[in-house]
Protein backbone atom coordinates (compact mmCIF):
# COMPACT_ATOMS: atom_id res chain seq x y z
CA UNK A 1 0.00 0.00 0.00
CA UNK A 2 1.26 3.80 -0.81
CA UNK A 3 1.92 6.14 1.71
CA UNK A 4 0.53 9.76 1.19
CA UNK A 5 3.62 12.16 2.24
CA UNK A 6 3.69 15.78 2.63
CA UNK A 7 1.81 18.59 0.26
CA UNK A 8 4.06 18.27 -2.70
CA UNK A 9 6.94 16.44 -1.52
CA UNK A 10 7.80 13.87 -4.41
CA UNK A 11 8.41 9.95 -3.52
CA UNK A 12 6.04 7.69 -2.85
CA UNK A 13 3.44 5.45 -5.31
CA UNK A 14 0.26 7.73 -5.57
CA UNK A 15 -2.80 5.35 -5.15
CA UNK A 16 -5.78 6.34 -7.49
CA UNK A 17 -3.77 8.54 -9.84
CA UNK A 18 -5.58 8.26 -13.30
CA UNK A 19 -4.39 10.33 -16.39
CA UNK A 20 -5.02 14.18 -15.98
CA UNK A 21 -4.57 13.86 -11.81
CA UNK A 22 -0.60 14.42 -11.92
CA UNK A 23 -1.13 18.23 -11.31
CA UNK A 24 -3.44 17.21 -7.92
CA UNK A 25 -1.11 14.11 -6.72
CA UNK A 26 1.59 15.90 -4.84
CA UNK A 27 -2.26 17.36 -2.67
CA UNK A 28 -3.53 13.87 -2.34
CA UNK A 29 -0.52 12.80 -1.09
CA UNK A 30 -0.87 15.72 1.35
CA UNK A 31 -4.35 15.25 2.29
CA UNK A 32 -4.15 11.41 3.89
CA UNK A 33 -0.91 9.78 5.13
CA UNK A 34 -2.47 6.36 5.32
CA UNK A 35 -1.31 2.56 5.79
CA UNK A 36 -1.28 -0.07 8.11
CA UNK A 37 1.25 1.19 11.02
CA UNK A 38 -0.72 1.06 13.94
CA UNK A 39 1.28 -1.14 15.42
CA UNK A 40 3.21 1.87 16.45
CA UNK A 41 0.58 3.38 19.03
CA UNK A 42 0.85 -0.05 21.00
CA UNK A 43 4.99 -0.67 20.70
CA UNK A 44 5.77 -0.79 24.26
CA UNK A 45 2.53 -1.87 25.98
CA UNK A 46 1.36 -4.91 27.23
CA UNK A 47 -1.08 -5.30 24.33
CA UNK A 48 1.52 -5.52 21.76
CA UNK A 49 2.63 -8.65 21.94
CA UNK A 50 -0.90 -10.09 21.90
CA UNK A 51 -1.89 -7.72 19.09
CA UNK A 52 1.16 -7.97 16.52
CA UNK A 53 -0.11 -10.35 14.57
CA UNK A 54 -3.16 -8.55 13.94
CA UNK A 55 -1.32 -5.34 12.57
CA UNK A 56 -1.22 -5.80 9.09
CA UNK A 57 -5.00 -6.27 8.91
CA UNK A 58 -5.96 -3.15 11.32
CA UNK A 59 -8.19 -0.67 9.47
CA UNK A 60 -7.15 2.33 10.72
CA UNK A 61 -4.41 4.35 10.14
CA UNK A 62 -2.49 7.05 12.32
CA UNK A 63 -3.52 10.57 11.11
CA UNK A 64 -0.25 11.77 10.47
CA UNK A 65 -1.75 14.71 8.68
CA UNK A 66 -4.91 16.93 8.62
CA UNK A 67 -7.95 15.85 6.47
CA UNK A 68 -8.25 19.80 5.61
CA UNK A 69 -10.18 18.98 2.96
CA UNK A 70 -12.98 17.43 4.79
CA UNK A 71 -12.60 20.21 7.82
CA UNK A 72 -13.89 22.32 4.89
CA UNK A 73 -16.53 19.99 4.25
CA UNK A 74 -17.57 20.52 7.79
CA UNK A 75 -18.08 23.78 7.34
CA UNK A 76 -20.02 23.94 4.45
CA UNK A 77 -22.27 21.41 6.58
CA UNK A 78 -22.82 23.29 9.56
CA UNK A 79 -23.26 26.48 6.95
CA UNK A 80 -26.31 24.54 5.05
CA UNK A 81 -27.83 23.68 8.61
CA UNK A 82 -27.72 27.31 9.31
CA UNK A 83 -29.45 28.43 6.51
CA UNK A 84 -32.06 26.10 6.66
CA UNK A 85 -32.85 27.27 10.55
CA UNK A 86 -32.67 30.77 10.04
CA UNK A 87 -34.86 30.61 6.87
CA UNK A 88 -37.08 28.91 8.83
CA UNK A 89 -37.62 30.64 11.89
CA UNK A 90 -37.33 34.43 10.48
CA UNK A 91 -40.51 33.27 8.59
CA UNK A 92 -41.86 31.92 11.16
CA UNK A 93 -41.70 35.19 12.87
CA UNK A 94 -43.21 36.87 10.26
CA UNK A 95 -45.97 34.20 9.45
CA UNK A 96 -44.80 33.55 6.07
CA UNK A 97 -44.73 29.83 4.83
CA UNK A 98 -41.27 28.79 4.73
CA UNK A 99 -41.85 25.91 2.30
CA UNK A 100 -41.80 27.78 -1.25
CA UNK A 101 -38.37 29.10 -0.06
CA UNK A 102 -36.69 25.83 1.01
CA UNK A 103 -37.16 23.68 -2.33
CA UNK A 104 -34.08 21.90 -1.45
CA UNK A 105 -33.30 21.01 2.28
CA UNK A 106 -30.24 22.65 2.91
CA UNK A 107 -30.31 21.60 6.84
CA UNK A 108 -30.56 17.97 5.94
CA UNK A 109 -28.05 18.21 3.15
CA UNK A 110 -25.64 19.58 5.98
CA UNK A 111 -26.65 16.77 8.51
CA UNK A 112 -26.18 13.90 6.17
CA UNK A 113 -23.31 15.17 4.76
CA UNK A 114 -22.22 15.32 8.97
CA UNK A 115 -22.67 11.71 8.81
CA UNK A 116 -20.53 10.89 6.39
CA UNK A 117 -17.98 12.61 7.39
CA UNK A 118 -18.30 11.21 10.62
CA UNK A 119 -18.21 7.88 9.26
CA UNK A 120 -15.38 8.34 7.29
CA UNK A 121 -13.13 9.66 9.96
CA UNK A 122 -14.01 7.40 12.57
CA UNK A 123 -12.46 4.48 10.65
CA UNK A 124 -9.24 6.41 10.89
CA UNK A 125 -9.93 5.73 14.86
CA UNK A 126 -10.02 2.49 15.21
CA UNK A 127 -6.27 2.48 16.41
CA UNK A 128 -7.37 4.37 19.18
CA UNK A 129 -8.57 0.88 20.90
CA UNK A 130 -10.05 0.60 24.36
CA UNK A 131 -9.55 4.89 24.66
CA UNK A 132 -11.58 5.56 21.81
CA UNK A 133 -14.80 5.71 23.56
CA UNK A 134 -13.16 8.04 26.48
CA UNK A 135 -11.44 10.40 23.45
CA UNK A 136 -14.80 10.54 21.53
CA UNK A 137 -16.79 11.51 25.16
CA UNK A 138 -14.31 14.14 25.61
CA UNK A 139 -14.95 15.46 22.03
CA UNK A 140 -18.85 15.80 22.42
CA UNK A 141 -19.77 16.45 25.86
CA UNK A 142 -17.84 19.47 27.50
CA UNK A 143 -19.05 21.54 24.47
CA UNK A 144 -22.56 20.55 24.32
CA UNK A 145 -22.49 21.15 28.10
CA UNK A 146 -21.42 24.24 27.86
CA UNK A 147 -23.88 25.21 24.61
CA UNK A 148 -26.89 24.16 26.81
CA UNK A 149 -25.47 26.35 30.04
CA UNK A 150 -24.95 28.93 26.62
CA UNK A 151 -28.67 28.48 25.25
CA UNK A 152 -30.09 28.79 28.86
CA UNK A 153 -29.09 32.63 29.33
CA UNK A 154 -29.20 33.37 25.44
CA UNK A 155 -32.67 32.98 25.33
CA UNK A 156 -34.00 34.00 28.87
CA UNK A 157 -34.80 37.48 27.48
CA UNK A 158 -37.02 35.90 24.46
CA UNK A 159 -39.27 34.13 27.06
CA UNK A 160 -39.11 30.73 24.71
CA UNK A 161 -39.08 27.11 26.20
CA UNK A 162 -36.08 26.10 27.71
CA UNK A 163 -35.85 23.13 30.13
CA UNK A 164 -33.36 20.65 31.52
CA UNK A 165 -33.71 17.15 30.33
CA UNK A 166 -31.30 14.40 31.93
CA UNK A 167 -31.92 11.73 29.05
CA UNK A 168 -30.93 14.33 26.22
CA UNK A 169 -28.29 16.07 28.40
CA UNK A 170 -26.15 12.71 28.43
CA UNK A 171 -27.45 11.63 24.80
CA UNK A 172 -29.34 8.88 25.28
CA UNK A 173 -32.03 8.04 22.60
CA UNK A 174 -35.14 8.42 24.25
CA UNK A 175 -39.15 9.56 22.94
CA UNK A 176 -39.36 13.32 23.58
CA UNK A 177 -39.39 15.67 21.39
CA UNK A 178 -35.66 17.63 20.03
CA UNK A 179 -36.81 20.96 22.00
CA UNK A 180 -35.37 20.80 25.15
CA UNK A 181 -32.62 23.75 24.76
CA UNK A 182 -33.44 24.94 21.36
CA UNK A 183 -30.00 22.73 19.94
CA UNK A 184 -30.53 20.19 17.30
CA UNK A 185 -29.04 17.57 19.65
CA UNK A 186 -30.82 14.64 17.46
CA UNK A 187 -28.10 14.28 15.60
CA UNK A 188 -25.43 14.03 18.71
CA UNK A 189 -27.46 10.86 20.12
CA UNK A 190 -27.10 9.37 16.31
CA UNK A 191 -23.55 10.16 17.08
CA UNK A 192 -22.99 8.62 20.55
CA UNK A 193 -24.48 5.07 19.01
CA UNK A 194 -21.79 5.60 15.91
CA UNK A 195 -19.31 5.46 18.48
CA UNK A 196 -20.47 2.94 20.76
CA UNK A 197 -21.07 0.55 17.85
CA UNK A 198 -17.55 1.63 16.66
CA UNK A 199 -16.55 0.86 19.92
CA UNK A 200 -17.93 -2.61 20.20
CA UNK A 201 -16.44 -3.50 16.44
CA UNK A 202 -13.12 -2.38 18.12
CA UNK A 203 -13.60 -4.80 21.28
CA UNK A 204 -14.13 -7.17 18.43
CA UNK A 205 -10.74 -6.71 17.26
CA UNK A 206 -10.94 -3.89 14.97
CA UNK A 207 -9.55 -5.93 12.10
CA UNK A 208 -10.70 -4.35 8.69
CA UNK A 209 -12.39 -7.71 7.33
CA UNK A 210 -14.41 -8.16 11.06
CA UNK A 211 -15.31 -3.87 10.88
CA UNK A 212 -16.49 -4.55 7.14
CA UNK A 213 -18.23 -7.50 7.92
CA UNK A 214 -20.06 -5.65 11.21
CA UNK A 215 -21.16 -2.75 9.15
CA UNK A 216 -22.40 -4.82 6.68
CA UNK A 217 -24.40 -6.83 9.11
CA UNK A 218 -25.84 -4.24 10.32
CA UNK A 219 -26.60 -2.22 7.21
CA UNK A 220 -28.29 -5.66 6.05
CA UNK A 221 -30.81 -5.45 9.20
CA UNK A 222 -31.66 -1.76 8.98
CA UNK A 223 -32.78 -2.40 5.40
CA UNK A 224 -34.29 -5.47 6.41
CA UNK A 225 -36.15 -3.59 9.63
CA UNK A 226 -37.49 -0.53 7.26
CA UNK A 227 -38.86 -3.28 5.70
CA UNK A 228 -41.42 -3.53 7.90
CA UNK A 229 -41.68 -0.73 10.41
CA UNK A 230 -41.61 2.91 9.67
CA UNK A 231 -39.03 4.07 12.37
CA UNK A 232 -38.93 7.73 13.01
CA UNK A 233 -35.74 10.06 11.94
CA UNK A 234 -35.75 12.47 14.75
CA UNK A 235 -36.78 10.91 17.67
CA UNK A 236 -36.44 6.83 16.64
CA UNK A 237 -35.83 6.06 20.64
CA UNK A 238 -34.94 2.61 21.12
CA UNK A 239 -34.95 2.00 17.49
CA UNK A 240 -32.05 4.15 17.12
CA UNK A 241 -29.70 1.45 15.57
CA UNK A 242 -32.48 0.71 13.11
CA UNK A 243 -33.00 4.11 12.09
CA UNK A 244 -31.84 4.91 7.87
CA UNK A 245 -30.06 7.34 8.86
CA UNK A 246 -27.16 4.61 9.97
CA UNK A 247 -26.38 3.89 6.52
CA UNK A 248 -24.31 6.93 6.19
CA UNK A 249 -21.97 6.25 8.87
CA UNK A 250 -21.63 2.65 7.55
CA UNK A 251 -21.60 3.69 3.75
CA UNK A 252 -18.66 6.32 5.04
CA UNK A 253 -16.83 4.05 7.15
CA UNK A 254 -17.00 1.61 4.40
CA UNK A 255 -15.48 3.85 1.98
CA UNK A 256 -12.71 4.79 4.29
CA UNK A 257 -11.81 0.94 5.18
CA UNK A 258 -11.88 0.25 1.11
CA UNK A 259 -10.43 3.49 -0.33
CA UNK A 260 -7.81 2.20 -2.48
CA UNK A 261 -10.16 1.87 -5.54
CA UNK A 262 -12.46 4.33 -4.69
CA UNK A 263 -8.87 6.96 -5.62
CA UNK A 264 -8.74 5.23 -8.70
CA UNK A 265 -12.12 6.56 -10.19
CA UNK A 266 -11.99 9.66 -12.16
CA UNK A 267 -13.01 12.89 -10.39
CA UNK A 268 -15.27 14.09 -13.30
CA UNK A 269 -16.83 10.42 -12.87
CA UNK A 270 -17.40 10.98 -9.11
CA UNK A 271 -19.03 14.03 -9.48
CA UNK A 272 -21.54 13.35 -12.12
CA UNK A 273 -22.29 10.38 -9.87
CA UNK A 274 -22.62 12.32 -7.15
CA UNK A 275 -25.39 14.69 -8.97
CA UNK A 276 -27.41 11.87 -10.08
CA UNK A 277 -27.24 10.00 -7.01
CA UNK A 278 -28.15 13.07 -4.85
CA UNK A 279 -31.01 13.73 -7.52
CA UNK A 280 -32.08 10.22 -7.57
CA UNK A 281 -32.16 10.00 -4.14
CA UNK A 282 -34.22 13.20 -3.24
CA UNK A 283 -36.89 11.87 -5.42
CA UNK A 284 -37.11 8.22 -4.43
CA UNK A 285 -37.53 9.71 -0.26
CA UNK A 286 -41.09 9.63 -0.20
CA UNK A 287 -41.88 6.82 -2.31
CA UNK A 288 -39.15 4.41 -0.95
CA UNK A 289 -37.53 5.85 1.74
CA UNK A 290 -34.86 3.13 2.39
CA UNK A 291 -33.86 3.55 -0.71
CA UNK A 292 -33.60 6.85 -1.47
CA UNK A 293 -31.64 7.12 2.26
CA UNK A 294 -29.30 4.55 0.37
CA UNK A 295 -28.84 6.48 -2.68
CA UNK A 296 -28.02 9.51 -1.02
CA UNK A 297 -25.77 7.93 1.35
CA UNK A 298 -23.26 7.05 -1.74
CA UNK A 299 -24.39 10.66 -3.28
CA UNK A 300 -23.00 12.36 -0.23
CA UNK A 301 -20.19 9.74 -0.24
CA UNK A 302 -19.05 10.62 -3.75
CA UNK A 303 -19.11 14.25 -2.66
CA UNK A 304 -16.43 13.67 0.20
CA UNK A 305 -14.27 11.35 -1.66
CA UNK A 306 -13.96 13.73 -4.44
CA UNK A 307 -13.41 17.32 -2.09
CA UNK A 308 -10.19 14.76 -0.73
CA UNK A 309 -8.42 15.74 -4.02
CA UNK A 310 -8.60 19.27 -4.18
CA UNK A 311 -7.05 21.75 -1.54
CA UNK A 312 -9.19 24.09 0.51
CA UNK A 313 -9.06 27.48 1.39
CA UNK A 314 -7.28 27.96 4.75
CA UNK A 315 -9.72 29.87 6.26
CA UNK A 316 -11.98 27.45 5.67
CA UNK A 317 -10.36 24.63 6.95
CA UNK A 318 -10.09 27.14 10.11
CA UNK A 319 -13.87 27.55 10.12
CA UNK A 320 -14.01 23.50 10.06
CA UNK A 321 -12.08 23.41 13.06
CA UNK A 322 -15.04 25.27 14.60
CA UNK A 323 -17.58 23.90 12.90
CA UNK A 324 -19.14 22.00 15.81
CA UNK A 325 -19.18 25.06 18.62
CA UNK A 326 -21.24 26.72 14.97
CA UNK A 327 -23.63 23.80 14.86
CA UNK A 328 -24.51 24.02 18.84
CA UNK A 329 -25.40 27.22 19.14
CA UNK A 330 -26.76 28.65 16.11
CA UNK A 331 -30.55 27.98 17.14
CA UNK A 332 -30.54 29.92 20.65
CA UNK A 333 -28.70 32.73 18.63
CA UNK A 334 -31.49 32.94 15.81
CA UNK A 335 -33.63 32.87 18.78
CA UNK A 336 -32.59 35.83 20.51
CA UNK A 337 -31.82 37.55 17.09
CA UNK A 338 -35.29 37.53 16.39
CA UNK A 339 -36.36 38.85 19.91
CA UNK A 340 -34.42 41.71 19.90
CA UNK A 341 -35.15 42.47 16.21
CA UNK A 342 -38.98 41.91 16.45
CA UNK A 343 -38.30 44.77 19.61
CA UNK A 344 -35.99 47.30 18.07
CA UNK A 345 -36.87 47.25 14.18
CA UNK A 346 -39.87 45.70 13.85
CA UNK A 347 -40.63 47.20 10.68
CA UNK A 348 -37.47 45.74 9.09
CA UNK A 349 -37.50 44.37 5.93
CA UNK A 350 -37.74 40.42 5.81
CA UNK A 351 -34.62 40.00 3.28
CA UNK A 352 -32.82 42.22 6.05
CA UNK A 353 -33.67 40.48 8.80
CA UNK A 354 -32.65 37.26 7.77
CA UNK A 355 -29.40 38.84 6.61
CA UNK A 356 -28.89 40.19 10.32
CA UNK A 357 -30.43 36.43 12.22
CA UNK A 358 -28.08 34.76 9.64
CA UNK A 359 -24.77 36.92 10.18
CA UNK A 360 -25.19 37.35 14.25
CA UNK A 361 -25.81 32.92 14.60
CA UNK A 362 -23.26 32.88 11.69
CA UNK A 363 -20.53 34.84 13.92
CA UNK A 364 -21.34 33.83 17.00
CA UNK A 365 -21.52 30.44 16.86
CA UNK A 366 -17.89 30.60 15.59
CA UNK A 367 -17.24 32.39 18.16
CA UNK A 368 -18.29 29.70 20.31
CA UNK A 369 -16.83 27.46 17.91
CA UNK A 370 -13.57 28.92 18.65
CA UNK A 371 -13.29 28.90 22.13
CA UNK A 372 -14.50 25.44 22.92
CA UNK A 373 -11.85 24.41 20.34
CA UNK A 374 -8.95 25.77 22.25
CA UNK A 375 -10.74 24.30 25.64
CA UNK A 376 -10.98 20.90 24.19
CA UNK A 377 -6.96 20.99 22.41
CA UNK A 378 -5.88 22.14 26.40
CA UNK A 379 -8.12 19.11 27.54
CA UNK A 380 -6.11 16.83 25.09
CA UNK A 381 -2.61 18.11 25.72
CA UNK A 382 -3.53 17.60 29.83
CA UNK A 383 -4.75 14.19 29.24
CA UNK A 384 -1.71 13.41 27.17
CA UNK A 385 0.44 14.59 29.70
CA UNK A 386 -0.73 12.67 32.15
CA UNK A 387 -0.18 9.42 29.95
CA UNK A 388 3.22 10.01 29.39
CA UNK A 389 3.51 10.73 33.40
CA UNK A 390 2.02 7.00 33.16
CA UNK A 391 4.75 5.71 31.27
CA UNK A 392 1.66 4.95 28.74
CA UNK A 393 2.07 5.76 24.94
CA UNK A 394 0.38 8.69 23.74
CA UNK A 395 -1.83 8.08 21.26
CA UNK A 396 -3.50 11.99 21.04
CA UNK A 397 -2.79 14.07 18.44
CA UNK A 398 -1.74 17.31 18.85
CA UNK A 399 -1.96 19.18 15.43
CA UNK A 400 -4.58 22.03 15.73
CA UNK A 401 -7.37 19.14 14.05
CA UNK A 402 -9.81 17.59 16.04
CA UNK A 403 -11.26 14.63 15.19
Amino acid sequence: MGVFRVHGRPGGPVLGQHPGAHRRAGHLRGVLRLGLHCHRAVQGSPLAASRASAVSETAAAPRAGRLDSIQALRAIAAVLVLVQHATVYVLMARNIDFKPYLQIDFGRMGVLLFFVISGFVMATCLDQGRRFLALRAMRIYPAFWLAIGCSALLLAPTGLPWHYNLLSAFLIPHQFPNTPYAIPYWTLVYEAVFYVVTYGLILLGGSRKIVTAGLLGWLAVVIAANRYANIPLLVPGAWILLSPLNAFYIVGMLACLHREPLFRIPATALAVFAAVAWTLGTSLQDAAPMAGQMVLACAYCAVLLLAIRFRSPAILVRLGDWSYGLYLLHVPVIGLAIYLLGAWAPGLRTSWTWLAVFSSALLAGFAFGWAEHRIHGVAKRLLRRRAVADGQPSRLSLRRKSW
